[in-house]
C-alpha cells in the first residue's frame, strides 16, 4: 500500500525477481485500476534498514526512493497506547496442519502453505499481518512453475486453549477484500480450523 496525505493506493504483487545478492524487484498492479503498474526495487542496506525505489507507468524517469529502518517492538507499541491501555495482541505463529470437519486442511510452513479441499491440493504463499486492529491472512495460490494463480484474503481470529493433556488451537477465517482504506467483508463462507496437539505426560 502506498499512501500520501489522504490518498492511498493498494497494489497486488505480481512478479518477483532477484537482482543482486541484496536486492529484489517486485512488480505490482493497482487493485482498483489494474492497467496501472509499479515496479518496486528493494535493497537491503543492513540487517535493519531497506531502500525502496518505486517507478510507475506515469513516472518512468522519476523514481521515488525512500529508506526504512526497523522499529523495535517497544517503540511500535508505545506511541499507540494511552496510559493503562492494553497492548496490541501479538501476531500468532501459524505452523503445522489445521483442519475442519468438512474436509478442509491447511498445512502452514512459512512462507508456504498447502491447502487441501474437496480432493484438490493447492500450493500457496501467505503472509499474516495486522490491519485496522485485526489480523489479516493474505494468500497467493500458485499454479504451474509457481506462477501466481489466485489471491485471497481473510480476517483471521486465533485462539489457543491449553491443559495438561493437550493444546487446542482454533483459526477462524472470514473472507475479506483488501481496499485502499483497509478491508471490507467479502462473499464466502467463514472457515473454522483446528489444530490439536496431545501432550505426553512427563
Amino acid at each position: 500500500m502506498l499512501s500520501s496525505g489522504d490518498t492511498a493506493e493498494v497494489y497486488s504483487w505480481q512478479v518477483t525477481a532477484r537482482t543482486l545478492y541484496n536486492s529484489a524487484r517486485l512488480v505490482g498492479n493497482n487493485e482498483t485500476v489494474p492497467q496501472i503498474s509499479r515496479t518496486f526495487e528493494i535493497t537491503a542496506l543492513s540487517t535493519v534498514s531497506l531502500s525502496i525505489a518505486v517507478v510507475g507507468d506515469d513516472s518512468a524517469d522519476r523514481a521515488t526512493v525512500s529508506t526504512y529502518s526497523r522499529v523495535s517492538d517497544q517503540a511500535q507499541a508505545a506511541p499507540h497506547r494511552g496510559q493503562g491501555a492494553p497492548a496490541a495482541q501479538e501476531l500468532p505463529t501459524l505452523a503445522g496442519q489445521y483442519s475442519d470437519s468438512k474436509g478442509i486442511s491447511v498445512d502452514f510452513q512459512y512462507p508456504r502453505m498447502l491447502w487441501k479441499e474437496s480432493g484438490r491440493q493447492r500450493a500457496a504463499e501467505y503472509v499474516l499481518f495486522r490491519l485496522a486492529g485485526r489480523f489479516i491472512l493474505s494468500v497467493r495460490f500458485l499454479g504451474d512453475n509457481d506462477a501466481p494463480e489466485e489471491d485471497r484474503s481473510w480476517v483471521a481470529d486465533f485462539s489457543e486453549n491449553r491443559n495438561p493433556a493437550r493444546i487446542l488451537r482454533t483459526l477462524t477465517l472470514a473472507p475479506a477484500q483488501l481496499t485502499v482504506r483497509g478491508y471490507d467483508d467479502a462473499v464466502g463462507d467463514t472457515i473454522s480450523l483446528e489444530q490439536e496437539i496431545t501432550l505426553r505426560p512427563r
